[in-house]
């Protein structure tokens, strides 16, 4: 009997574990100058530790997604035909976490001149009551 209740309980344990998940997501609005939706930008993030990159298009909306992606710090690049190609640094992501950028306007110019931006002003996470942090083994 103390077998299967100890086995039940690692059972439990385990579904609670595999619920939790460790990836978050990455999402935001491309827009033009005059704040109308650009479908069609492309755009890749980069995992600045790891260098995995992946790439997406924006939908119809001009509203991009990406998911799945393992917490730590990204890089952000869009470009369109006849728009300053958009590069944002420094976009941290933790476990779990559901980051929405602010929009994001393109400038009009050429793919080759590119706006940078380097620091952003503090997060507000809208989207769910969910939150989630890591714990270092010093912490705990």
């Amino acid at each position: 009997m103390k077998v299967l209740v100890k086995l039940g309980a690692a059972m439990a344990l385990a579904a609670m574990a595999y619920g939790q998940g460790l990836t978050g997501s990455i999402s935001g609005t491309i827009s033009d100058p005059s704040g109308s939706p650009l479908p069609g930008a492309e755009l890749t993030i980069t995992n600045i530790q790891t260098s995995q990159a992946r790439q997406t298009t924006t939908d119809a909306s001009g509203d991009f997604v990406f998911t799945q992606l393992l917490p730590g710090t990204f890089k952000l690049a869009v470009s369109a035909k006849g728009f300053k190609r958009y590069e944002q640094n420094d976009i941290i992501l933790t476990a779990t976490e559901r980051v929405v950028l602010k929009r994001i306007d393109l400038q009009l110019g050429d793919l080759t001149q590119t706006v940078e931006v380097q620091a952003e002003t503090a997060r507000l996470q809208t989207q769910s009551a969910e939150r989630s942090g890591l714990i270092s083994l010093d912490q705990t």
